[in-house]
Order: C-alpha cells, then structure tokens, then sequence
C-alpha cells in the first residue's frame, strides 16, 4: 500500500525518504553556482551550516526562490522545536514561518533582509534547539503547554473496518488507541483549518493513505495517514482513511479565532458514542469568543462546552443568539463565509440581499460580470498559521497602477476581471481607471452615446454612464480601481478573494452594487470621489483632481492607450506615468515585453530548488529546453502546463508535505508542471524543481490559455 501523501491524496507524506545521491550540500562557498547533476543547495551555503550529502543528519537549507528558504531537518521532532524558537526571534523582514513535516519554510522580503541575514538567523536558530538523542520513526512530539482542545467523534467512518483489518484491531479498539493519546496540532497546510496533528498510537503509523481518493470528502471528518491525524474542515476530495465525523466547525470566520486547532495546540479525540460523555456540541461561535478572551484558557471540553452552549442558548428551532442552526448556517441557509460577507455589508448570496447597501451613496451597478470578477488587495501575508496563504492580485504591478492613476493608496481594493466582459453602471459620480490586460475600455452615456475612453488613464463617469470592458486583444486580467476605493470590508485583513480557501467577499454577480469608498482629505482630493464638476464625462482627468489635464498622453491615431501598434500586443506597464496624488507619487517602471496572446511564448527566468535533486540530472536541461503549453486547466490556484516530454524523477518516493509558494513549480507523477499561482495551498507534497523569480511572477497573470512558457534557469 502507498504512503499516505497530503489530504487530497496527491500531496505529501509524512514518510521521511532520503534525497536522490549526488545532491549537492551547503559546505560550498556563499554564491556557489548550482550542480547541474546534484542539485542547488550550494545556493545558500553557509559557515557553520555544512551538513554533508542529504543522508546525513544534519540540516540543509535549499533555495525556494529568490524571497524564501527551506530548512530541511531529518524528523518533525525537530522542526517542532525549532519553531517556536524562529517564531520567537523572527527579524524584520522574514513575513511567514511555516512549520511541515521535515521542513521550515521561511518567507522573507528582499528589499528589507538579505537571504545571507536570514541563513545567519536561522543557523543561531539551530544552536539553541537541542539534539535528540535518536531519530523516531513515528511523529511523537514533546507535549507543549499549549491550549488543549477535545474533538468529540461520532466514530462511524467509511474506513473504520479497513484500517481495523489492516491493524488486525477490532473497530472497539481502533477507538481506544485512537482516542488514547494527546496530539500535537504540528502544521497548517492544504485548506484554512487544516491541521496536521502528529502522535497518537504508534500502530497508526503505518497506515497508508486510499489507493484512489475520494472525489468528495464531508466536512468534519476525521481522518488518519501515516501517523498524522487531521480533520477536514470542508467538503473537498480526500485520500485519507475516515474514522468517523465530528459536529464541531474546524474553521469559523464567526469566531474571533476563526480556526479551532492552530499550530502548537494539544488535541485529544472523545468518543461520543461513550456512555460516559455527555456533550451538547457544536460550540457556537458566540462560545469560541468568549473562550478566546483573556482569561479563558485551558481545555475546551465537551462539558465545559455544553455548559457554555446552553449558557449562549438556542431557541427552539435549535438556532442560536445569531440565527445559526447546529451547522453554523442562517435561515437562508448560508455558511460561515456567506454571512460573514451579508454582516459585514459585503457582497451577499443573491441579487436582492446584496443590493441594500449604499443606495443613496455614489456606487457602481454591475450589469455583467463577465467570466470571472473577484475583488483583490495585495493579499494577507503572516497567516500561515491558520493555514491561510497570501492570495491577492495576480498582477500585482497592474493592481498598483490602477490605484494610482485615480490616486488612491496602492493597496486598496481593486476589481480583478478575466477576460473582459465586465460591464458597469455609474449611479453618482466617479473617477475608474483600468489597468492590466490590452482590452478596449467603452463609455456610454444612458442614451447610448459613445464617450471617448481607454485603459490606463483615470476616466470621470457621471451618473447613468456605462463602463464596458471588451475582450482583451493581449492578456487575461483587467484591474479596475476607483477614486475612494471600493467599500467592501476586509476578511481577515484583507478584502482579497481566495478562491481555494473560499475566503473573502463573494464574486461580483451581476445586480451588486458595489458602494464607493470616501477619499482621504488630503489637499485636492475633494469630498465625493469625482473629478472636477466643469470637466467633461469621460475625458482622461489628473488623478488629483486639480486639472483637467490627462496623466499620459492621448493616444495617437492608430495607437493603442498603452502605446503600441493596434493589433500588436503591449504590456500594460509601457507608458511612464507621473502621478502626484497624496504623496503616493512614483514614476512607473517601462516593461518592454508585450503582453501575449494565444500561441505566443514567454520566457521567464527560474531558481532551481528546492527539490531539483529528486529529478534525472537532465530534467533541469530538459525544463529549459522545451515550451510547456498552458492547458485550459489553469486559474488563479495554478497554471497546468503541457510539455511534449514529462520531466522524469529519480527519486519515486513519496515527499513528506512541505511548505510552498507562488511560483513554485510542482511536478506530479505524470512529469506534466503546475506553476503556483496567488492561491496556491499552503503546504504541497509533490516535489518543485525550481521558483520563478518575483519580478517575473506577475507577467504569469497575464498569460493566456493556449500559449506558452519557457524557462530560462538562472545560475
């Protein structure tokens, strides 16, 4: 039977396998170039960090990109204690530890900490965790003085009798072992809530994951591979074997700590089939905030929450003080995220609940979405510890630009739409841009009259006007911005859309109003979010509102807004725009690559690693050589590419999870890439072969379905 890999069952094991020989280590010189035949962790050689070849049991740390490094030690044992004290000393500059089966994923930012400071940090890191005195085979982490939460399990799971037969256990007592022990909450990873709890009964450890996962796994199961327990905390395919369910939400925007289990908690299973256990579950979220108030620590038992739930009271159709039933729906029978958005007085379920905000307010109707519309900020870095990634904008630059052309801050929230389509009515006044794909921007007035208009200038819209996005000519993504932003609340910080993780406001569905935000009072940004009264609807306007001069230069006959030839692509970065809007001002930088349609290639640059060395030595050569197609399977999560030879592996072990980022690119058994996007999960198990560089991440976002990708990689 194989091992178990991550929850979805294509992701990683907690199985410890050995790197393929030849990999090179980290007693090279600093800068040292990457082996071709033996890996790249000669990237980030540093004194004192030599560990040998990677059989050995000493740590290495291998590249992951140029803004993240990857810690590799030879147990979890380990990582466990060295966490706490990374997480404890963490300099400026280093966003996001995250904590895996063998790993640590350090995420830092370049321009605020050099990669040879966070090596030194990580290698005084390691000098004060103490060595083991033997490596266990089976996860059996110390026990912490962490919050201690009890899951209470209706043990009725699918696989219950297969893993008793594969034990040779009756189903009683895999019951007993797995309701005996105390489990570490070790690391967050595959879905928001997700946690991998290492220990319980050694004879656990040996349990492989399914032969063929399911398509649908129910949210609350609980579920055990190789030594790790886990419960699901949505509804999503899963290759683990099901022990049973519990009642109890694993993740709750509702609850001041919206995810129940977080790393470095303690977790024991109860039976609720027990005689003895007298329960009266799930917790409510008015119960899980007032157990994360200072004061309320200790076990969340399911006495203590049976005592709280009665104490919050239910009426007697079972609903709680908030109108949520048992499962944490509403009468109108939206989930956690869905009221989150109604309370919050972001875009809701339907069109009728969704339009009762701001009416007498400056907002613009949509009309139509086109195929996908998402609201996006620069996303919402440091929650790797709820097991949430980054997400935001996929063209960040663009996203940018958009903001400051109507003078706005860079990171308020922005519309991302895909492939044009989007069609928006003015109900007041207001000032839009629109960045990012080379699409035709249209503005009509109510009686259908043709205003002039174009993509990458701020545009004055008078009530009834229209806004129209045509179908891009280059590019996918188009990012619309308003002068005063868009009033949609964040979700944990953030107003970005993740559409893995199913966090933030809902896409916008025609019928929405989206309410404009107030701009600040600095000098020149008026009251309203409008341009000048006396300025013409639809003539290009000064992002400060002070003239009714235009930011760039008209476009001339036969040239598209962004400068380019009509009928040629262009990158929607050409034109260098001078904005001196609330001291936001910045000369934007000149890309002369244009943006590609279906059938061209683009090139962008890539590191080798972190797990190069797990590929035949001409898998590299052979990544660099060939144009991958971007299949129709790509999306914000990733792009699937399309090789005409696979990249072969030369080690066939299952790799233990580990951390991931955007751009990473991961390749399964089929030797056919996925380059992680913005909404990539937080932990991945297939291995990746190389990270494309920051700067080029955001070109990705504008590569259509049908072209192609090369990779040059980078000494």
């Amino acid at each position: 039977m194989a091992a178990p890999s991550g929850p979805s069952g294509s992701g990683a094991s907690s199985a410890s396998p050995s790197a393929a020989d030849g990999s090179s280590t980290l007693s090279a010189a600093p800068g040292t170039s990457p082996d071709p035949a033996g890996g790249s962790s000669a990237l980030l050689a540093s004194p004192g960090l030599s560990c040998g070849s990677p059989g050995d049991e000493a740590p290495r740390l291998l590249p992951c990109g140029d803004a993240a490094v990857l810690l590799e030690w030879r147990s979890l044992d380990q990582i466990l204690a060295l966490f706490p004290v990374a997480r404890d000393s963490r300099p400026p500059g280093v966003t996001d530890l995250i904590p895996a089966a063998r790993t640590l994923l350090v995420r830092f930012r370049p321009d605020q900490i050099a990669r040879s400071v966070v090596c030194a940090w990580l290698r005084r890191c390691l000098a004060q965790v103490p060595e083991p005195t033997s490596t266990p085979v089976q996860p059996q982490p110390q026990p912490t003085s962490g919050r201690l939460v009890e899951i209470p399990v209706h043990y009725v799971g699918e696989d219950l009798d297969a893993v008793a037969d594969w034990l040779g256990l009756t189903r009683r007592e895999v019951v007993e072992r797995h309701t005996g022990s105390v489990y570490q909450a070790a690391f967050a990873g595959f879905a928001p809530g997700f946690v991998y709890l290492a220990g319980g009964d050694p004879c656990f450890g040996g349990v492989p994951r399914r032969p063929s996962p399911r398509t649908r796994v129910p949210a609350g199961s609980v579920a055990l591979a190789g030594g790790f327990s886990a419960v699901y905390p949505s509804e999503s395919p899963g290759g683990w074997q099901l022990l049973g369910v519990t009642p109890v939400r694993m993740w709750d925007l509702h609850r001041v700590e919206p995810a129940l289990i977080q790393p470095g908690f303690q977790v024991r299973f109860i039976d609720l089939d027990d005689p003895a256990v007298r329960a009266s579950l799930p917790v409510s979220g008015a119960v899980e905030r007032r157990l994360s108030q200072p004061g309320a620590r200790g076990t969340l038992t399911a006495g203590r929450a049976m005592a709280e739930q009665d104490a919050a009271g239910r009426d007697a159709a079972g609903r709680d003080a908030a109108g949520r039933d048992a499962a944490g729906r509403d009468a109108a029978g939206r989930d956690a995220v869905e009221q989150s958005a109604v309370e919050q007085g972001a875009a809701a379920p339907s069109a009728a609940a969704r339009n009762t905000a701001g009416r007498g307010a400056a907002c613009l109707e949509v009309l139509r979405a086109g195929a996908q519309t998402l609201f996006q900020d620069l996303g919402r870095p440091g929650l790797a510890g709820l097991g949430v990634s980054r997400s935001g904008a996929l063209d960040r630059a663009a996203a940018r630009r958009a903001n400051q052309l109507v003078g706005n801050p860079p990171g308020l929230a922005v519309l991302e739409n895909a492939l044009g389509g989007l069609r928006l009515s003015c109900r007041g006044r207001a000032v839009v841009a629109v960045t990012g794909a080379q699409a035709p921007v249209f503005l009509t007035t109510a009686s259908g009259v043709r205003l002039p208009a174009a993509a990458g200038h701020a545009l004055r819209l008078e009530d009834g006007q229209v806004l129209r996005i045509g179908t891009p000519r280059a590019g996918v993504r188009c990012y619309v911005a308003v002068r005063g932003g868009w009033a949609v609340p964040p979700v944990l910080g953030s107003c970005a859309t993740d559409v893995l993780a199913g966090i933030g406001p809902a896409p916008v569905r025609p019928g929405d109003r989206l309410e404009i935000g107030a701009p600040d009072a600095s000098p020149g940004s008026g009251s309203s979010g409008d341009a000048r009264s006396d300025t013409p609807a639809g003539v290009v306007v000064d992002s400060t509102a002070a003239s009714g001069a235009p930011l760039c230069p008209p476009a001339a006959p036969g040239l598209t807004a962004d400068g380019q030839r009509e009928g040629r692509t262009s990158d929607n970065h050409c034109v260098q725009a001078q904005t001196q809007s609330r001291g936001w001002a910045q000369r934007q930088p000149q890309r002369t690559a244009p943006l590609p349609q279906p059938g061209d290639v683009v090139t962008v640059e890539v590191i080798p690693g972190p797990r190069d060395d797990w590929f035949a030595p001409e898998a590299l050569a052979l990544l660099a050589a060939q144009a991958w197609r971007v299949t129709p399977q790509s999306n914000r999560v990733g792009m699937r590419l399309a090789g005409a030879r696979p990249l072969r592996r030369s080690n066939d072990q299952e790799l233990p999870s580990e951390g991931a980022v955007a751009g990473a690119i991961q390749v399964p058994t089929d030797g056919q890439p996925v380059l992680f996007l913005a909404d990539h999960p937080l932990t991945g198990g297939y291995p990746v072969i190389a990270v494309v560089r920051s700067r080029d991440i955001d070109r990705l976002a504008q590569v259509p379905v049908g072209a192609f990708l090369r990779f040059h990689v980078c000494a």
